[in-house]
């Protein structure tokens, strides 16, 4: 064992209590690496945003809806960016 590490996957934290290790986590809604990199959360906002969009694009490309609601809701779609 070095620095609480077992060989399988398990860190001890004190008291008997052990917790298991994993590459990566949601936390707060962030996907955290176990190498502290942003890859996986960059990954993951970009298809929440991806699927956020597609969710709204039947508005945005439909013939009955004005184009004060497509304006608007660029907007906020963009803002969500930012």
């Amino acid at each position: 064992m070095r620095d609480g590490l077992n060989t399988d996957l398990h860190l001890d934290i004190g008291n008997g209590v052990s917790v298991e290790k994993v590459d990566k986590f949601c936390y707060l809604g962030d996907v955290l690496d176990a190498d502290g990199g942003c890859d996986s959360a960059v990954t993951t906002r970009v298809g929440s945003a991806w699927k956020k969009f597609r969710e709204y694009l039947p508005i945005l490309t439909g013939k009955g809806f004005s184009l004060k609601l497509k304006r608007y809701l660029c907007e906020e779609l963009s803002d969500a960016w930012q």
